[in-house]
Parts: structure tokens; sequence; C-alpha cells
């Protein structure tokens, strides 16, 4: 009885390997990756966004608490230009990697 038993267990295994086999869609693999890539890239790009905003409104919260010197006091940095230089750099990759998903989902 021993062998009927290993011989089942093992059909069993081979059974389902097959089904897993067969469920194997490289497609949707690509889908799932690129999905993954771009989300990250996305979240990433709107944090470092957020944490330019706030980090700057602090710096220049602070400079103007603890400085009194009209020197000081013209190096505030300005959002926009900040934001222009951060959103400048990582704008161009961010639409090269949206471009790569939607690629995937219109193919």
């Amino acid at each position: 009885m021993g062998k009927i038993d290993d011989l089942h267990s093992r059909l069993e295994i081979l059974e389902k390997e097959k089904r897993e086999s067969e469920s194997y869609n490289p497609a949707e693999l690509n889908d799932k990756t690129r999905s993954k890539v771009a989300m990250t890239f996305v979240y990433g790009f709107f944090i470092l966004t957020g944490a330019t905003l706030i980090i700057t409104m602090v710096y220049n919260v602070l400079l103007a608490a603890y400085c009194e010197t009209d020197f000081c006091l013209s190096r505030t940095l300005e959002v926009k230009d900040i934001l222009l230089a951060v959103i400048g750099y990582i704008g161009s990759p961010l639409g090269f990697i949206m471009g790569f998903y939607f690629k995937g989902k219109f193919e």
C-alpha cells in the first residue's frame, strides 16, 4: 500500500504543477510589473513634491524667525522656483514611465 500512496501523491503533485504551468501568462506578469513600476514612481513623485513644499516652507519660517539682517532675509527660497526645479527633473522620467505603462495597456 505504501507504493500506491506514494504514486498517488506524486500524481497529485504533477497535476498541480500542470495546472500552475497552464495558468502562467507572461503578458499578465508584464502588466503587473509595469503597473508596480508606474505606481511606485507616481507615489514617489507626489511624496517628493510634498516633501519639497514642506521643507521649503519650514526653511523659510525658520530663516524668518532666527535671522534679523537684511542679507539673511533675502536668502528665502521661492516655493515656485524650487517646485519648478524638482518637477523639471522628475517630470520627464515620469512621462516616460507613464507612457511605458500605458503602452502595455493598449497592446
